[in-house]
């Protein structure tokens, strides 16, 4: 974003920070508005969860600065910061009942009992627990005892709330629809979250904006359409999405670039120019191949693996070089082709995405 740290609700510049010999977080500079739902994307070790227990105050920083609407809060312990941070496990008192535990916070702050009682009953029911105060969270679902901790969590109403990996002790169907209550929440409310992941589908389905780290940098940040559509390289395209990837050499760069690529006979056509420097790697996304040799380039070789996934197939075609592709495409009625036969996969020029090697 163009605008200044006093214009931004969170300003991070060139953070660092290390454990002994590893360098956890390696000059990483960020800034999130107000009214976002951030995601931080990665894997395990890549900084993610470091980065957001920097911005609450747990972890001291040993470079850079932090600057919550404007004011600097580097050196701020995490109760004079306002923000707030909901940990992967929930952390309930088990001795309190569900009420106690989202007025804990408010005791704390010194409000009346009459004040007290009114909010967590708007808390209960803002994230659908009405009734369920008397409860200890012990006798409560998962997705339940989730939903107390994020109570808990905007009880102060902080200017930022922090989520570490907030879905993943649910199971799958649950978390699906939890992701949906959680990002319908965050709209209605208009404060920024910080959420943090491993999981694609979570941060491409409830992100505004997405910042992937990767060995304590940030090596991207956009909109979940960017980072699809214009990954910024090879390993980024695969971690986001899974795209096939492939060697490529270019023979003519621009205005669109014509590429040379093992394992696929003709010249393959991208509707978009190339780097000049000879070597490349083509990113196809397998939703953006078809069957058949009806397109403006054609891949042909031997189906090697068929997975079925309801209303979606995905095939995977060994090419005559050893690579392969896969691509993904609805079930249908029709004849399938088995493993070992002939098959040809096409794709029109603008699905080409080119990556510098």
């Amino acid at each position: 974003m163009a605008d200044g740290p006093e214009a931004l609700l969170l300003w991070i510049e060139a953070l660092r920070k290390r454990y002994g010999a590893v360098e956890a977080l390696r000059g990483v500079s960020l800034d999130i508005a107000a009214g976002e739902l951030f995601v931080l994307l990665g894997g395990s070790g890549s900084g993610k969860t470091t980065l957001l227990r920097t911005i609450a105050g747990f972890e001291r920083p040993d470079a850079g600065r932090i600057l919550l609407r404007g004011e600097d809060v580097t050196a701020l312990p995490p109760h004079r910061r306002p923000v707030n941070m909901m940990f992967q496990s929930y952390a309930l008192f088990p001795h309190l009942k569900v009420a106690e535990n989202i007025a804990y916070g408010l005791r704390r702050m010194g409000l009346g009992r009459a004040e007290r009682d009114a909010k967590v009953e708007r808390l209960l029911d803002l994230v659908r627990l009405t009734g369920l105060g008397d409860r200890r969270p012990d006798t409560l679902s998962g997705g339940q005892r989730q939903r107390v901790a994020l109570a808990r969590a905007l009880a102060r109403e902080p200017a930022l709330l922090l989520l570490d990996e907030p879905l993943s002790a649910l199971d799958r169907s649950l978390r699906e629809e939890t992701r949906e209550e959680l990002a319908a929440l965050q709209r209605r409310l208009g404060m920024a979250f910080v959420l943090v992941t491993h999981d694609q589908e979570e941060a491409l389905t409830m992100a505004s904006r997405i910042g992937v780290m990767r060995d304590g940098l940030l090596v991207q940040v956009g909109t979940p359409r960017e980072l699809y559509e214009q990954p910024a390289d090879r390993e980024l395209a695969t971690f986001i999405g899974g795209a096939n990837v492939l060697a490529a050499e270019v023979q003519v760069a621009a205005p669109d670039a014509v590429l040379l690529v093992p394992g696929i006979t003709k010249l393959v056509r991208a509707a978009t120019e190339a780097p000049a420097d000879g070597q490349i790697w083509l990113a196809l996304r397998p939703e953006r191949l078809r069957l058949g040799a009806d397109g403006a380039n054609v891949a042909e070789g031997v189906l090697e693996g068929i997975s079925y996934r309801g209303d979606v197939v995905t095939r995977t075609v060994r090419l005559p070089d050893g690579s392969a592709l896969r691509a993904t495409t609805a079930a249908s009625d029709g004849a399938e082709p088995r493993p070992g036969d002939a098959l040809a996969l096409s794709w029109s020029p603008d699905a080409c995405i080119l990556l510098r090697a």
